[in-house]
């Protein structure tokens, strides 16, 4: 390729960029600003951290007794109020949990787990592919002011499990700059 090829080239390439930028928004993800992420009773906390594929959270057991998080009686209820039986990334190897059981948390000790929403979860050539949690594009900025919730049940020593509810309201949704796009 000659010089004034490459040239020729490399102006094309720019165009097409400058010509699909405008258009990249109606794809891009946005960063979220929630209130609610945060619960502390029962001799436990959790922070948690809705995000596109999933809510990530921290798990601490303050107590002097072991205590287990129900999965099966777990869910999680999208901005249209629509609940969904959740799974976890837990420590299988194909890295999903779906199998329903309890996971256990020591006296004293954390997790830190991925809480998904079963049905988000297809199959693609093979692969699972998780699906987005929350709205993309211009439906993110139309989010502010609607609610995700987690609804997690912990067994503990007593004889009733403890509910926790945790609706997490969105307070800002921001376009992310392409170079966040990692």
């Amino acid at each position: 390729m000659s010089p004034s090829d490459r040239a020729g080239a490399r102006t094309i390439a720019a165009l097409a960029l400058a010509l699909t930028a405008g258009c990249a928004t109606a794809f891009q993800h946005h960063i979220y600003e929630f209130s609610g992420t945060a619960f502390a009773g029962g001799g436990f906390s959790v922070i948690a951290h809705p995000a596109y594929k999933g809510v990530s959270i921290e798990f601490q057991n303050k107590t002097a007794t072991p205590i287990h998080i129900v999965w099966a009686e777990s869910a999680y209820i999208d901005m249209e109020g629509k609940s969904h039986r959740v799974v976890h990334r837990g420590p299988k190897p194909d890295g999903l949990d779906d199998s329903g059981k309890p996971t256990p948390i020591a006296a004293g000790a954390s997790l830190i787990d991925l809480v998904i929403a079963e049905d988000l979860i297809s199959e693609e050539e093979g692969k699972r592919v998780i699906g987005d949690h929350l709205p993309t594009g211009y439906a993110a900025k139309e989010s502010v002011g609607r609610s995700v919730t987690l609804y997690l049940v912990v067994k503990t020593p007593t004889p009733h499990p403890f509910p926790i509810r945790m609706t997490m309201k969105v307070s800002a949704a921001k376009a992310r700059a392409a170079e966040d796009d990692s």
